[in-house]
């Protein structure tokens, strides 16, 4: 494919932007198509995240739905962290949720990995109170390892700095 080379990703780029309405549901068609691979390379989840800044409501939200089930395991990705980062702060507020908690679902595979730290405080960020709340419960059981976790601790003191409401949950 030609978003894997760092001159056609470009290239892509430049035609969706150009393209007609007609075009560009092609393109987002393939790119929903192979969204998961794609998320994962190194040039091409730049294209990815591209349709996910710049697409229509309808292109960020295809791009979005192609990756569910999978958010966890995409959080532990180097390339793919940062476009699941990139869906947290474009999608609608209910598919926000819908991430959300598919990561609180998974969140033990998530505080103790070196990129998916960064999607945890990101998608605490992106939560309201009460989602917030409910993310912050799932993470305490696991305070106590965390501190003597690199990753770990970026998230408690992110928690720790930006809502201290929450810091009770881990003394």
């Amino acid at each position: 494919m030609v978003v894997r080379n760092s001159h056609g990703c470009r290239i892509i780029q430049i035609c969706f932007d150009l393209a007609t309405r007609k075009e560009k549901n092609r393109m987002v068609d393939l790119i929903v198509k192979n969204a998961n691979i794609l998320a994962k390379h190194e040039r091409a989840n730049y294209a990815v995240q591209h349709v996910l800044k710049n697409g229509s409501k309808d292109d960020i939200e295809a791009v979005a739905k192609s990756f569910r089930g999978s958010y966890v395991a995409l959080a532990k990705q180097k390339f793919a962290s940062n476009v699941v980062e990139v869906c947290l702060r474009v999608v609608t507020f209910e598919t926000k949720m819908k991430i959300v908690n598919e990561l609180i679902d998974g969140v033990k595979y998530l505080l103790f990995d070196q990129f998916a730290n960064y999607v945890v405080q990101n998608a605490l960020a992106a939560c309201r109170d009460q989602e917030r709340a409910k993310f912050v419960r799932a993470i305490k059981p696991y305070a106590r390892r965390m501190r003597e976790d690199p990753s770990g601790k970026r998230i408690l003191q992110k928690i720790e700095t930006t809502w201290a409401e929450y810091t009770d949950a881990f003394q």
